[in-house]
């Protein structure tokens, strides 16, 4: 496995719909059938993106969503304590809904060293579109000892996790996001994806989006980072709208997961990555082609 792609994605609900543990089971099996009943493609753009990968490193076209419809059906996508190995790469997927930045940072700090263990050649960010809506909470222990012991934190606690107030202040904690995945792989090549800007949000909400937008980018310039921005979405107007974003909750439709996808590819070289003498996985390995049709939830 040392001469595939390691892909890490951290964020929120764009990029995983799996709820967080501490919910418990039943919560987690009722919010998976849902979300498999109305969409096409389960896991979101990280299905698009690993098979399209999968498909350039064979010289093929990627697969649309008729060919992904029966992917993953009957289990959660994507489980953050696995990670999962197609034919050219291995996701791991940490992602969690309702993500602000300042758990995000929590998160890749407290498991720095295992994220270390596996590093990621190609790291993934979607940070900044819950602090855009002003969403705050807390965080049980549970979601954050998934992955492992973090020292200091008691079973059964709860962290409070305040959403970043401004621009500025989201600007400062990506500082430390960014710091944080230098030092987990110096090498890696980071992609950050922009908020999602729905024109049918209020214009307060709208410019706020767009100034957290800029702060990212700010961030992505001086740390060299690559930045996906969603021309295509601000564009739309009208029905056109909802090719890319669902009218019930404003979350990407599979045409804006597919084409994430392929923005997100544009940044990954061709071929395979440079050989590391010994890389690890730190949690169990999941290998997608040896799924069977049996049903998980």
């Amino acid at each position: 496995m040392d001469d595939k792609w390691r892909i890490l994605v951290v964020g929120a609900s764009e990029s995983n719909r799996r709820r967080p543990l501490s919910l418990g089971a039943e919560v987690n099996q009722s919010w998976a059938k849902r979300v498999e009943q109305r969409n096409d493609v389960c896991g979101y753009w990280p299905t698009f993106f690993m098979h399209a990968l999968d498909a350039r490193n064979c010289g093929s076209e990627p697969p649309d969503k008729d060919a992904l419809r029966d992917f993953g059906t009957g289990r959660y996508l994507y489980d953050r304590s696995l990670i999962y190995e197609w034919d050219s790469a291995l996701l791991w997927n940490v992602a969690m809904p309702a993500n602000v930045a300042r758990f995000g940072l929590y998160y890749l700090s407290v498991h720095r060293e295992l994220f270390r263990v596996f590093s990621p050649d190609i790291i993934v960010l979607c940070l900044g579109s819950v602090d855009c809506l002003e969403f705050g909470g807390s965080r049980a222990s549970e979601d954050i000892l998934e992955l492992g012991q973090v020292e200091g934190l008691v079973p059964g606690e709860s962290l409070q996790f305040d959403y970043c107030s401004t621009a500025e202040e989201f600007y400062d904690v990506m500082h430390e996001v960014a710091e944080t995945i230098t030092w987990i792989n110096q090498d890696a090549i980071v992609v950050h994806l922009d908020a999602v800007v729905s024109p049918r949000a209020s214009r307060r909400i709208i410019e706020r989006i767009r100034s957290f937008n800029e702060a990212a980018r700010c961030i992505s310039r001086e740390f060299s980072f690559k930045h996906v921005s969603h021309p295509l979405l601000e564009k739309s107007a009208g029905d056109a709208l909802y090719h890319w974003l669902r009218r019930d909750d404003n979350h990407p439709t599979d045409a804006m997961n597919a084409e994430l996808a392929k923005n997100i590819l544009r940044h990954v070289p061709l071929g395979r990555p440079a050989r590391f003498a010994s890389r690890e996985t730190p949690v169990p390995v999941l290998r997608v082609s040896d799924w069977t049709k049996e049903r998980r939830i």
